[in-house]
């Protein structure tokens, strides 16, 4: 349609004639006819005027880009030399292909339907299983040296395809074909020989960014690779990635200022290009990014393809400058693909001939989403094989239209041909699965991490100093110089100081380690699945970590606080109350580190914590009397820490003990027997020395239950299958397993 200036520019035009005609006079008769000449005349010329400044006007745009482009190919190829050298290129046998073959994916959810009980004939609300499907029989091929975009609406199913593969889901159920180089292979496998980086960046926040980069060099790189060779790899990944004023900057959380959103995402993304995988998956790795830092992620991952590794990116909705980086295009909905092959004018052709051509100066991925995902009518144009979408189409079935154009196409009949006969075969080779250093490796630098997270961490050390000296002067101040006092005075200051340490001891301890624990664990989770550590030394380093934390601060306190109360001083009293104290304490935190693996989110493990501590507190024997208490519930008193840390409490200080009674108008002065008290609360039966030792025991069994369900809440997250890693290994010409020789059934 010709533009409003036209119609000016022709209006103009049009005046002057009629001055004109006025000014020369003609024959009347052919007036009429001599003006509709000039009319027509003059707007043909002002379209053509038009279409001439339009083209020059992106010739000249034209020139201006690549003029533009031409100033910046020195730096971009310079940039990008130095990208290549950074990451090195893969030989030709280490070149992986991937691809996959009528993969499916459902999941099943609970859901309540109302229908009619035809016995009764009254509604009737019954919960049943639904399954959902997510992904419906979806083939294609990721190939190296290629950067390939997934693309689609929201619950199209590409991110499910991405997890899939790359072996991140651990729910529903799956079936087809994933086969690298011609080797059949699980999810599991993949894991052995692929890098993920996922959308949300988890990071431990109070690690710095050359030390979250650090720990992938120490912990993931090959045994065979000396010092040196690891540190000049980290220190030309972080200037590659343009980290080097942020490396020393903390990566951030809730409470610590960190790192941009950018460097984040680039730090995160050396963690896997550090260890140079084979295949790279990524989801939405521009997410939360500006337009340039996205840009600049892409670009890298477009020169890390470049070194002959397979890269797989999910985006949402890329700019014209991002598209153009792409390789290859898979567009989807619905569950199934609607177009897979290469990006840029190879895209736009094929929906072109399917009636649907992109404008002039349009983003592609703008046009796929507003006119063919979704129901905005497409602009003008005449359609070539399928007339435009109808008027009376619904979105289902435009989609649906498209989706079986694509099955049909000859596009995706040579894909098919291609997977079929033309794919890599030769299997997986040794050099592209993931090595694990040592356990001692491991576990030392771990050990060396939680150190530096307790200590750079407010929650874990600042947290816990201001606690304790609150409780010391707290306690101290309200029960000041209890041993100065006589009668009931002096017994009620006494049971109260007690009670107060072991129910302090063992909360905060709970609650505390708990929350840290909570946060940490999906750190824990993330890394332990991409392969940097096993669940033991992690576990272990956790422990020799945090545990003295548990054991120093109440050991203080109980020394402070007993001066202050002034109760009894000797070495053997004292050092059995700080041995109670202590025990206490890690019991707690036992105890919380296990309700923080057990439940899936903070919230309702910090519930559980207040559903557990009322039982504990009211069986420990101080706020109900134990003797008096119905026999079919006396036994919860068994299951409480608190009672057995009560209980020691009570005999260490109170038997041996006499507390003077000042003489009244109607009794004299006497002594009380400290023993008579303990018997009093229903205490003396279990000795002191096996409460501690039920102490020590339960903090035991409680730790051994941490590490039981870590191990399965990691072995559930890899979920393993009968083709695990050795199965994989042993496809590997040349290589023999632990089992060489066996059969193990696939």
């Amino acid at each position: 349609m010709p533009s409003l200036a036209v119609f000016a520019d022709t209006k103009e035009a049009l005046g002057s004639s009629f001055q004109l005609s006025h000014v020369v006079p003609e024959d009347e008769e052919e007036e009429d006819e001599d003006v509709s000449e000039i009319a027509a005349d003059v707007i043909a010329s002002g379209i053509a005027r038009e279409q001439e400044r339009t083209l020059r006007e992106d010739d000249e745009a034209g020139g201006m880009l690549k003029r533009a482009a031409d100033r910046e190919r020195p730096a971009a190829v310079t940039e990008s030399d130095e990208l290549l050298e950074a990451l090195g290129r893969l030989n030709e046998r280490d070149k992986m292909e991937v691809v996959f073959r009528d993969l499916c994916y459902g999941v099943s959810k609970k859901a309540k339907i109302t229908r009619i009980d035809p016995a009764t004939g009254r509604m009737k609300t019954e919960n049943v299983m639904q399954e959902r499907r997510i992904l419906r029989n979806v083939s294609g091929v990721f190939r190296p040296g290629r950067l390939t975009a997934i693309m689609g609406s929201s619950g199209a199913g590409k991110t499910s395809l991405l997890n899939i593969i790359a072996g991140e889901v651990t729910t529903g159920v799956v079936s087809g074909k994933i086969l690298v180089n011609g080797t059949p292979v699980s999810g599991h496998d993949i894991r052995e020989l692929s890098g993920y980086v996922h959308q949300d960046d988890v990071i431990m926040g109070t690690m710095t960014v050359r030390e979250a980069i650090e720990m992938s060099a120490a912990l993931r790189l090959p045994k065979s690779m000396s010092q040196n060779e690891r540190r000049d790899r980290v220190e030309r990944l972080i200037e590659t990635l343009n980290l080097r004023r942020a490396e020393n900057t903390q990566i951030g959380n809730a409470t610590i200022k960190g790192v941009s959103g950018g460097e984040r995402k680039r730090c995160a993304l050396g963690r896997e290009l550090l260890v140079r995988p084979a295949i790279l998956f990524l989801d939405e790795p521009t997410t939360g990014l500006d337009t340039f830092t996205a840009l600049s992620v892409i670009k890298t991952l477009k020169v890390l393809a470049a070194t002959g590794r397979t890269v797989v990116v999910t985006i949402h909705q890329p700019s014209s400058d991002i598209y153009k980086c792409f390789d290859d295009y898979i567009l989807m909905a619905d569950g199934r693909i609607m177009y897979m092959g290469e990006a840029g004018r190879v895209a736009v052709d094929y929906f072109a001939r399917c009636g649907f051509p992109c404008p002039r100066l349009s983003n592609p991925p703008d046009f796929f989403f507003m006119s063919i995902l979704h129901s905005r009518a497409p602009g003008a144009g005449s359609p070539t094989d399928i007339s435009w979408r109808s008027a009376d189409e619904s979105d289902e079935d435009h989609v649906q239209r498209l989706l079986d154009l694509w099955e049909n196409s000859k596009e995706n009949k040579d894909l098919q041909s291609y997977m079929s006969y033309k794919s890599r075969q030769g299997g997986v080779t040794k050099t592209v699965i993931r090595e694990y250093t040592s356990f001692g490796t491991q576990l030392s630098y771990l050990y060396i991490r939680a150190c530096k997270n307790a200590y750079r961490d407010p929650a874990v050390l600042v947290k816990k100093v201001a606690m304790s000296v609150f409780q010391i002067l707290v306690i101290g101040l309200t029960y000041l110089n209890t041993d100065q006092k006589d009668g009931q005075a002096a017994i009620q200051n006494r049971f109260g100081v007690l009670y107060y340490l072991v129910a302090t001891s063992v909360m905060q301890s709970m609650s505390s380690n708990l929350t840290i624990f909570g946060n940490e664990k999906h750190v824990f989770l993330r890394e332990e699945g991409a392969g940097y550590y096993k669940v033991t030394p992690y576990f272990l380093s956790k422990i020799f970590a945090e545990g003295p934390i548990f054991i120093v601060f109440p050991a203080i306190e109980c020394i402070c606080i007993f001066n202050m109360v002034g109760l009894r001083r000797s070495a053997d009293k004292l050092f059995i109350a700080v041995a109670i104290t202590c025990l206490s304490s890690l019991t707690g935190m036992s105890i919380g580190v296990l309700l923080a693996c057990i439940f899936p989110s903070l919230q309702a493990a910090l519930s559980m914590v207040n559903l557990l501590l009322m039982p504990m507190m009211l069986f420990s024997g101080y706020i109900a009397n134990l003797q008096s208490m119905a026999k079919w519930l006396s036994w919860l008193q068994y299951l409480s820490p608190m009672r057995y840390g009560f209980d020691a409490f009570c005999q260490n200080e109170f038997i041996g003990l006499s507390i003077p009674i000042p003489a009244t108008p109607s009794s004299p002065a006497t002594q009380i027997d400290g023993k008579t008290q303990v018997d009093r609360l229903g205490f003396g039966a279990i000795p002191v020395g096996m409460c501690l030792v039920i102490l020590l025991v339960a903090t035991l069994l409680f730790l051994c239950g941490v590490y039981v369900t870590l191990s399965r809440i990691a072995t559930t997250k890899r979920r393993k299958s009968v083709v695990g890693v050795y199965a994989l290994a042993r496809r590997i010409s040349g290589w023999k397993g632990p089992d060489a020789g066996k059969v193990r059934p696939e």
